[in-house]
């Protein structure tokens, strides 16, 4: 039952990748990177359906991936591009609006979501991706991070050629800036954590409170400071977002010179959280 959930999972990412496409980036001329960026274009320019660009360009580099990286990372790619294939032909229907701010987010919002669900579940799109980890395999010294970046690139500025018009290029960094931070959103679930560090002179009294009050474990960690000289207690603790204002309440009472920090955390899994583990005590 699980893999055919990871399948519904990832059919729902790729039909939310084509509305994105279909009904906000391609009509509205937005190029993005990757196998979509270069489908807006070739829509425009030689009427080719975007559907029929996805299954051209990731055909050749899939097969080429074969050779070059395995069957294992061939095989979601290629089921990958066969379901956006499809849902690009399903969702061809008319632009939801001619706003491009508008559709440059929403678009971003609504691909970002898509793209996450897709990578959650392990699967992929094919597309630069597939080129890119060709490309590290031979050079290995340069990241795929840095490489996708290197090509997304080319492919937004090249379409400057095309379509003469810089502000689509704006556009183009915008609904890529959303659909990024959508992404990491939808991969680190909209439950998000926080951690706070503590240097106090007075660690037991707010610890308690902190463990009465939040029903949140606290850890002390010895530090000493460089100026003083003096040893001390940092104290750790992992809050929910909506704790964040009785745990500023708590410190404050508790001492009004204390130094706190409060940094963001992607993931947190244990008791009170996340329970990332099956009944066997494995890992998920």
């Amino acid at each position: 039952m699980k893999k055919y959930s990871d399948y519904l999972v990832v059919s729902c990412g790729f039909a939310l990748i084509a509305i994105a496409l279909n009904k906000f980036i391609i009509p509205n001329r937005i190029t993005l990177g990757g196998v979509s960026g270069i489908a807006t274009v070739l829509e425009y320019t030689l009427r080719i359906k975007p559907s029929y660009v996805i299954l051209l360009i990731n055909l050749p580099l899939i097969v080429a991936a074969w050779v070059i990286l395995g069957r294992r990372f061939v095989k979601k790619s290629l089921l990958g591009v066969l379901i956006l294939s499809l849902f690009l032909e399903i969702t061809r229907l008319e632009a939801v609006t001619s706003d491009l701010l508008l559709a440059s987010v929403a678009g971003g919002v609504i691909m970002g979501f898509g793209t996450g669900l897709v990578i959650l579940k392990g699967s992929s799109s094919g597309g630069t991706e597939v080129l890119v980890r060709i490309i590290n395999h031979y050079r290995p010294d340069i990241s795929v991070g840095r490489l996708m970046l290197i090509v997304d690139s080319i492919i937004v500025l090249g379409s400057w050629v095309f379509f003469k018009d810089i502000n689509l290029i704006i556009y183009a960094v915008i609904a890529l800036y959303v659909s990024t931070n959508v992404i990491d959103k939808a991969l680190a679930g909209v439950d998000y954590a926080k951690g706070i560090y503590i240097i106090t002179t007075k660690p037991e009294q707010i610890s308690r409170k902190i463990m009465q009050g939040l029903n949140r474990g606290v850890t002390g960690i010895s530090i000493s400071g460089m100026y003083t000289g003096k040893n001390t207690l940092m104290l750790l603790c992992i809050i929910r977002n909506n704790q964040i204002s009785k745990l500023k309440n708590i410190v404050k009472a508790e001492d009004e010179n204390a130094f706190v920090i409060i940094t963001d955390v992607r993931e947190v899994l244990g008791l009170g959280f996340k329970n990332n583990y099956n009944t066997k005590g494995e890992l998920k």
